[in-house]
């Protein structure tokens, strides 16, 4: 198991970025990224920033949920995207996300993960990572997406709370290589960046294509819950800014949102 923190020159050093990651700043310790970001967000050069952690003393994943994380165990980031333009839409960006985090890992370690809707990173069923993109109105009306990543790195079975135990991993546990934070910290920032740079690819049938393309949901059977009622059917497409098309068991034809989707011919339940 690798130790130590992550190495903030080495880091910088790897970039090849253009948007993001002008300025890092690497924390030993934060109540979240994302929530240092938006202390951050009035800053003139705010577009593009990066907050890396160690440790949070707060972390959140979606609805409100605790996200867990022994220090320097993971790769704890978070992005500001000030859009001006209007270019992005939040629930876009989050499968940017998961596609960066996927395709990060790859050239670092041997584990290949896949995607689940709307927003988990999994590795042989269970999550290796998870995303919440948030937003907030700047200075001049602007709208600022934040997007917070957590990767689970080196953590042990024994790092995880009961609830989470049979349903969460890290890269430690799924890949035979050494596990390098700074690496894949670096990695995951040029895949982020590649995507942002180009707006339209964001959106629309390439994001589609990506993002079914590290995905195996399509053609299975799911249930998910939107808006206090759960929906049973098979997946049969995506459209990235309205949601997951499900040809449910009644035939009817619904674009879902997010929510808690279970595999129902697994059985098994990830709570995005």
């Amino acid at each position: 198991m690798a130790t130590g923190l992550i190495q903030t020159e080495r880091l910088r050093a790897a970039l090849e970025t253009e948007r993001i990651a002008r300025r890092v700043i690497h924390l030993d310790e934060t109540t979240s990224t994302n929530d240092e970001v938006a202390r951050r967000l009035a800053e003139d050069d705010a577009d593009g920033l990066v907050v890396i952690a160690e440790h949070q003393t707060a972390g959140r994943g979606r609805r409100g949920r605790t996200w867990h994380s022994p220090r320097s165990a993971s790769v704890l980031a978070s992005v500001a995207i000030v859009d001006r333009e209007e270019a992005f839409q939040g629930g876009c960006l989050a499968l940017v996300c998961g596609i960066a985090v996927v395709d990060a890992l790859s050239p670092c370690v041997d584990v290949r993960p896949t995607l689940k809707w709307p927003n988990d990173v999994l590795a042989r069923g269970r999550k290796l990572a998870g995303i919440l993109v948030e937003s907030r109105t700047v200075r001049g009306g602007a709208r600022c997406f934040i997007l917070g990543i957590g990767i689970n790195c080196l953590q042990h079975r024994g790092h995880f709370p009961d609830e989470l135990a049979d349903n969460a991993t890290s890269v430690e546990l799924e890949s035979g290589q050494p596990v390098d934070r700074t690496a894949i910290c670096a990695s995951l920032l040029n895949e982020l960046d590649g995507w942002l740079a180009v707006a339209d690819r964001c959106r629309g049938p390439a994001l589609r294509d990506a993002w079914l393309a590290r995905s195996d949901i399509l053609g299975k059977r799911i249930e998910i819950g939107e808006n206090g009622r759960r929906y049973r059917g098979h997946v049969v497409d995506l459209d990235p800014e309205a949601g997951l098309i499900v040809r449910l068991d009644t035939g009817q034809v619904r674009v879902l949102h997010s929510g808690d989707t279970t595999d129902i011919d697994e059985g098994r339940r990830v709570t995005a």
